[in-house]
């Protein structure tokens, strides 16, 4: 069932049951047991305007033991308005359907024209034909949307790379974002062809990046660089060299523990995670937060691997451009390239794995809100893994037998008012932690999959999240939180200037000079330079250690001198 609940306050909530239950289902046999009934509603979003409510989603159509899954998008609406009590009968986003088609994972946005017509588009993934489909509004009169044909906006197959291996897709699912007046833009993060080869063979880019279309005319029409259907815009590689080249993501990494089986690492290739969230401002400029982590490969064994839980730069990265130089970008980190900023670290969440062994580098996503009254009021939320203490039986860093007792999963919300050139601390703005010295119970208090709303205000972030009910158990037969009977809750962040004396542990802050300034002067020079040199050789001592390791690797070496000088 897809459900849904409204509140004009944030607090009181009505909630309606069975949104799609008057869906047409292709090829649904209800005494088939294996399949679970008709009407299987998934992935569902929000959408709205100032008169109606809409939920879009898609459902699984296919019979059992079908060529295809047949993924079919609808969308519903409240007839009387914000809770008005009356869904419309689902009605279909793609008329021209048929079972051939797969498509999956809805991204819906809205705009409205200089004379007042409301715009709707929305993308999906078919994971059939592997790729990327916009379905754009050609008619809209009281909450009943005509949605036109498809238009191929991303094709995998052609553009992109594949796994020959079979074992699934380099792509992820489509991200679609809208401003208020019309420019658009819909995304994956993905590999062009070759560039998944090792070595790479892409003359466009070796390194998984974050590659989209824009519309500059409500979605009706999409382009990329060149114009044309074969042309994307994307997040080039001289924007990975100038990470690398800065010191933002170190190029070696070597196991601070000495274990005896660990080994040095070399990075040449930055790794845009599958989960990323994108906005536009009103300016029509693109702001992606997506999760970037190191990767490497090894030309000898012709494989590619990712390197998730190494370096404490792995983490929430924030991209953007104005959208006047989106066809030719200049030098990254200036007024006409592309222009990145850190977040926040998500080194202690993606080390580890849920009970269904997925990666939480995988698993885990950011969520962007951009503050209606201020474009630089910005705010990433995500669901994040708080370690606690360790325990560690035998003190031995090299033994896989710590446990965490306080460890839980939170809700993390950092805050930026500079337009995401800067953001403040990354702060626990939920902090449960699960606290059983027996390590028996199953009630762990894990806030999983947080959704910032799709705008904020300058004062804080509206939210919704999950929390699992590991006593009831699993409701697919599946380990994964996901699968668990969940309780859905919407909560507030409210969060002052991020930049006011925060303490951000180990991000910095009030126990810490800035990075560089070993010593804590107000400026980075070469007195700084030479003192770390002299710590090093070990005839000095660093009066802020922390400040020392610039590039954040964990230790301090000849990288933080070039990456300061």
């Amino acid at each position: 069932q897809i459900g849904a609940s409204y509140s004009d306050d944030g607090s009181a909530w009505t909630t309606y049951y069975n949104l799609n239950a008057s869906g047409e289902i292709w090829g649904c046999d209800p005494e088939d047991v294996n399949y679970g009934g008709c009407g299987v509603g998934r992935y569902p979003s929000a959408l709205g305007t100032g008169d109606y409510p809409f939920a879009v989603w898609n459902e699984y159509t296919a019979s059992v033991g079908s060529e295809y899954f047949g993924g079919r998008p609808y969308y519903t609406w409240d007839e009387f308005g914000w809770d008005g009590g009356s869904f419309a009968t689902p009605t279909d986003v793609d008329v021209t359907y048929t079972q051939t088609k797969d498509l999956w994972v809805s991204s819906p946005g809205h705009s409205v024209d200089s004379e007042g017509i409301n715009h709707f588009n929305v993308a999906y993934s078919d994971w059939t034909r592997t790729g990327v489909y916009v379905f754009h509004s050609e008619y809209y009169e009281d909450g009943y949307v005509l949605f036109g044909s498809e238009i191929p906006v991303i094709r995998e197959l052609q553009h992109l790379a594949s796994d020959v291996s079979g074992e699934g897709s380099y792509t992820s699912q489509a991200n679609l974002a809208c401003n208020k007046t019309g420019t658009c833009y819909v995304g994956v993060t993905a590999y062009f062809a070759g560039a998944a080869d090792c070595p790479a063979t892409s003359e466009i880019s070796n390194n998984h990046t974050f590659i989209f279309k824009g519309s500059f005319d409500h979605g009706a029409t999409w382009e990329g660089s060149g114009g044309g259907q074969e042309n994307y815009y994307f997040i080039g590689n001289e924007v990975v060299d100038h990470m690398f080249e800065t010191g933002v993501f170190p190029t070696t990494w070597t196991d601070p523990d000495n274990c005896p089986d660990s080994e040095d690492y070399v990075f040449d290739e930055l790794f845009m995670t599958y989960d990323f969230d994108l906005k536009v401002d009103s300016d029509g400029n693109p702001h992606i937060v997506v999760g970037v982590l190191p990767a490497n490969c090894d030309e000898e064994l012709q494989e590619g691997y990712v390197f998730p839980s190494v370096d404490y730069a792995s983490g929430w990265y924030h991209f953007t451009i104005d959208k006047d130089y989106l066809a030719n970008p200049g030098e990254p980190q200036t007024a006409t390239g592309w222009n990145y900023s850190f977040v926040a670290s998500e080194l202690d969440s993606w080390g580890w794995t849920d009970a269904a062994g997925s990666s939480f580098w995988q698993i885990t996503m950011p969520s962007l809100s951009i503050s209606s009254e201020n474009d630089d009021v910005m705010y990433v939320v995500s669901s994040s893994v708080t370690e606690g203490p360790e325990t560690d039986p035998d003190n031995d860093p090299c033994t896989a037998d710590s446990v965490y007792p306080e460890w839980s999963q939170d809700i993390y919300v950092s805050k930026s008012i500079d337009g995401g050139a800067t953001w403040g601390c990354n702060i626990n703005a939920s902090n449960t932690p699960y606290d059983d010295p027996t390590g028996l119970s199953l009630v762990s208090p894990e806030e999983i999959s947080a959704h910032a709303a799709s705008s904020a205000d300058d004062d804080g972030v509206w939210l919704n999240y999950q929390m699992p009910d590991y006593e009831y158990g699993s409701t697919t037969g599946d380990a994964g939180d996901a699968d668990m009977k969940q309780s859905v809750y919407v909560a507030r962040a409210e969060i002052a200037d991020p930049n006011a004396d925060d303490d951000c542990g180990d991000q910095g802050g009030d126990d810490c000079a800035a990075a560089g300034d070993v010593n804590s002067d107000g400026t980075i020079n070469i007195l700084d330079i030479v003192a770390i040199v002299n710590n090093i050789l070990g005839s000095g001592e660093l009066a802020q250690p922390c400040a020392g390791d610039f590039n954040v690797d964990g230790t301090i070496n000849i990288l933080d001198i070039v990456a300061i000088v």
